[in-house]
Formats: structure tokens, C-alpha cells, sequence
């Protein structure tokens, strides 16, 4: 939506893409089952060890 806009290049947003190679969006919501809710605590600790 913004990719073209010149004011979005990531040099000039340094602290908003350090911020978004942080942080990490789960889905959270009732009809999770158990398999994903396992999946995806798989996905974050093998990607901690990196």
C-alpha cells in the first residue's frame, strides 16, 4: 500500500522497522485447537535456538 511512497523507504523509518523485526503477531482466538496452538509454540522455540 505504502511500498512506493517515498517517506515509507526504510531508511527513513529506521525505529519502525526495528521495532517490526521484533515483534511477533499471534493469532489468538477461541477455535484455536491444540495442534496449532502446539505448531506454532514448535515454530517460536526452534526459532529462538537461532
Amino acid at each position: 500500500m505504502y511500498a512506493g511512497v517515498d517517506s515509507a523507504a526504510p531508511e527513513r523509518l529506521p525505529v519502525s522497522n526495528r521495532v517490526a523485526r521484533q515483534v511477533i503477531c499471534l493469532p489468538i482466538y477461541s477455535t484455536l485447537d491444540p495442534a496449532q496452538v502446539a505448531r506454532m509454540a514448535d515454530v517460536i522455540r526452534t526459532s529462538a535456538m537461532i
